[in-house]
């Protein structure tokens, strides 16, 4: 349930399909639909990339003047990870994709992407270099602290398949 909820929080997954209800342009989608000639044209998917081969389509579509939309009418229900372990490897597995699609395409990287690796780098190093320093301790406690507020007070409610169902998060 712990993890459901901080999937489902706007931090979990700052992008626009997972926060919009609106139809509008986006940079991605996941478990997009694409035309066949749109497919054929971009040469289909690049399976070199891993896991992020749809993000790195939706660029290239992008690149070449096309346009992902978003449509809050389509539905999907996601079954995240059930256990901790399974969702590093997970995000292990996005952070690797990442990298490939970044050898490909260095410009695709977007501000966002950087916000959970950083935070992380931050409370760890942060954790790690306080025991020689009382300000990079209390820096490290604020960085959380800030966090943890943000989170609390956040717009909008947790969102997602699981949260209709039990009515709460």
């Amino acid at each position: 349930m712990a993890i459901a909820a901080a999937m489902a929080s706007v931090f979990g997954a700052p992008s626009a399909f997972h926060v919009s209800n609106r139809q509008q342009s986006t940079d991605t989608v996941y478990l997009g639909t694409w035309r066949r000639e749109t497919l054929e044209q971009m040469g289909g998917f690049n399976e070199q990339v891993g896991a992020n081969e749809d993000y790195e389509l939706n660029y290239r579509i992008r690149q070449a003047g096309g346009v992902v939309i978003l449509s809050p009418l389509i539905h999907s229900e996601y079954y995240g990870r059930q256990s901790l372990p399974d969702l590093v490897r997970q995000y292990f597995s996005y952070g690797l994709s990442k990298v490939r699609t970044l050898r490909h395409h260095p410009r695709s990287l977007r501000l966002r992407q950087l916000a959970a690796p950083a935070l992380v780098l931050a409370l760890v190093g942060g954790s790690i270099l306080g025991i020689f320093s009382v300000l990079i301790m209390l820096a490290t406690a604020a960085i959380a602290l800030a966090y943890a507020a943000a989170i609390c007070f956040s717009r909008g409610e947790p969102r997602g398949a699981w949260d209709r169902r039990s009515g709460d998060c």
